[in-house]
């Protein structure tokens, strides 16, 4: 179909309007790329998107129509989120639509689609391996192939096929339908443990600072870290306990979810935890954040509160005197446990704040 739209956004533009600004028909943001420490100011129908990317070829329904759907949901979110945002309620219909659009953004990414590519390759070299492990093994799997009346190419040998394995210069694809139906179902299951969260919703208070937003909008993050074993500190699962969801509406409001410890409720969000918020936000994203203003609240390092324009160069500055290093494996017994690292002591909030230009350090909604 010639007016068939092939470029199709994995983080839709009806969302990224809420952190940007209108200049004639179109919509800008300001955009922090992180891999290369630079801002630029793109228009939201550039940023954010791949060719084909919901293409879904079946002989029921043109290849586009899966899209099509979504940008109409998409645009319903979009005015769920400004009715939210108006009346300060997170409730009823509204609610439910902007939960089920956090389901969708939580699984929809490309990195999530090479991670679950990646999860299938090393999967099947794995089981490549084992077939080869013989050339007894070998024949009799091609046997019950043949069997089976799938295709066999008896041109190849056990030696040239086992050869070609361990010289690892092939890689393994998933199709584009096998991967989002796979994103549907998972988007179920995230779906149902969200509706089964608490939310506090977030507005930002006169002359406090605005929220920022990134390409993962949709963050998990332990409660207590230092409660969960080193390995798994990293992955939080949408329907572990003791977790917290974060979720940036628009650079007025934001969602906070928890299964536990907090009820349903509207909070007005002073700059220390709206610099919260911005830090969690930025801190999990994959490539890029974006703002509708360069000067917003943050921690950088993450004990000092900022607000400013001076984001990038300031995660320059941390990177170069923090380069990443390799996370050593920490060895410990199933009768031990894990190694329980001690808390870091933190610094004065209310000092720092005051120091950064804020009036107080405000609470975080479990601090009645």
């Amino acid at each position: 179909m010639a007016d068939e739209p092939r470029i199709h956004h994995y983080i839709p533009q009806a969302y990224l309007r809420g952190f940007g600004w209108k200049n004639g028909k179109n919509w800008y943001v300001n955009a922090a790329d992180l891999k290369k420490l630079a801002y630029f100011q793109p228009n939201t129908k550039n940023v954010c998107a791949e060719r084909d990317f919901m293409r879904f070829e079946t002989k029921d329904h043109p290849p586009d129509k899966l899209e099509k759907e979504m940008a109409k949901f998409e645009g319903k979110a979009r005015e769920a989120i400004l009715r939210i945002e108006q009346t300060k309620t997170f409730e009823g219909e509204d609610k439910l639509m902007v939960l089920n659009l956090m389901a969708l953004l939580a699984v929809r990414h490309p990195q999530m689609r090479e991670n679950m590519r990646d999860f299938t390759e090393r999967v099947s070299k794995v089981t490549m391996s084992m077939a080869l492990a013989t050339k007894e093994r070998w024949e009799g799997q091609m046997r019950q192939m043949k069997g089976d009346g799938k295709p066999v190419n008896e041109n190849v040998t056990y030696e040239q096929m086992k050869e070609f394995h361990e010289r690892g210069e092939y890689k393994v694809t998933v199709l584009r339908e096998l991967q989002i139906k796979s994103e549907l179902k998972v988007l179920d299951t995230v779906l149902r443990t969200l509706v089964g969260r608490k939310w506090k919703l977030l507005y930002a208070a006169p002359d406090q600072g605005e929220f920022i937003t990134s390409d993962h909008p949709v963050v998990i993050t332990w409660n207590n870290p230092d409660k969960v074993p080193p390995m798994m500190r990293h992955s939080p699962g949408f329907g572990m306990i003791d977790t917290e969801v974060i979720f940036l509406l628009t650079h007025s409001c934001c969602l906070l979810g928890r299964f536990e410890g907090m009820e349903d409720g509207v909070e007005e969000a002073q700059g220390m935890l709206i610099a919260m918020c911005n830090t969690r936000m930025f801190s999990h994203a994959f490539d890029f954040v974006f703002t509708v203003d360069k000067r917003f609240p943050y921690m950088m390092p993450l004990n000092d509160p900022c607000w400013d324009d001076q984001f990038m160069q300031r995660a320059k500055d941390y990177r170069d005197k923090h380069p990443p290093k390799e996370e050593k494996v920490i060895e410990w017994s199933a009768e031990k446990g894990p190694p329980m690292p001690k808390a870091m002591p933190m610094p004065d909030r209310e000092e720092r704040w005051r120091a950064a230009g804020f009036s107080q350090a405000p609470h975080r909604p479990e601090e009645q």
